[in-house]
């Protein structure tokens, strides 16, 4: 567990972990899942952790065995349960990749990620989970600066940019978080809770 997190015992932050068995273990088993939770999360009883994300962005990273995540949440979600920390909520952080994202009701998922994405919203609802996603403004804005103005990438102070079906959006972030909604509705989970786990600007670029 990260110093911060242990910090948070003596405050009122609520923490959110994260747990990368792909990367930092051999086996996806349930053992290796049970363990994890043993060694950095029973150790901790006062810090307050409000969810675990499995893995961070993984489905951006080209793997194919992309199958195994829910499989991975599956088994994490039944160690806390068996250590009764069944009140911290499973998830895992996805990247606003999408097919289509304008305008924000005509968000779709990409294709080649939509049965897994599925199994994830599945998992969630389940579970009384949240949907966790990733949404950089910057990478939008840096992908078409033509069309999409600075102020409306910044928060700033502008006239508002898109009408879509009588809802209008003053910024991009607003507008990327709706369509996120808009793509889960389509799908059939109309009311699933969203979680933004990353959100930024970048203050250098390395082209």
């Amino acid at each position: 567990m990260t110093r911060g997190a242990m910090f948070s015992a003596h405050s009122r932050i609520r923490v959110s972990l994260c747990w990368s068995p792909f990367r930092m273990e051999k086996s996806l088993a349930s053992p290796t899942a049970n363990r994890w939770v043993e060694n950095n999360i029973r150790p901790y009883p006062q810090t307050k952790i409000g969810s675990l994300g499995v893995e961070n962005q993984f489905l951006s990273n080209g793997r194919n065995d992309a199958s195994k995540l829910v499989l991975a949440m599956n088994n994490i979600q039944q160690a806390l349960e068996s250590a009764g920390l069944d009140h911290i909520k499973v998830s895992t952080p996805l990247a606003f990749h999408l097919s289509v994202s304008y305008p924000p009701s005509a968000e779709k998922f990409a294709d080649k990620h939509l049965s897994v994405v599925k199994g994830i919203l599945d998992f969630v609802l389940r579970k009384n989970s949240v949907f966790m996603m990733n949404i950089y403004p910057f990478f939008s804005y840096r992908l078409d600066s033509v069309n999409i103005e600075i102020n409306y990438a910044l928060f700033n102070p502008n006239e508002p940019t898109i009408n879509d079906s009588g809802r209008e959006y003053r910024n991009l972030f607003d507008a990327q978080v709706d369509s996120v909604y808009a793509e889960m509705s389509r799908l059939g989970y109309a009311n699933m809770p969203l979680m933004i786990t990353e959100v930024g600007w970048a203050s250098e670029v390395a082209e």
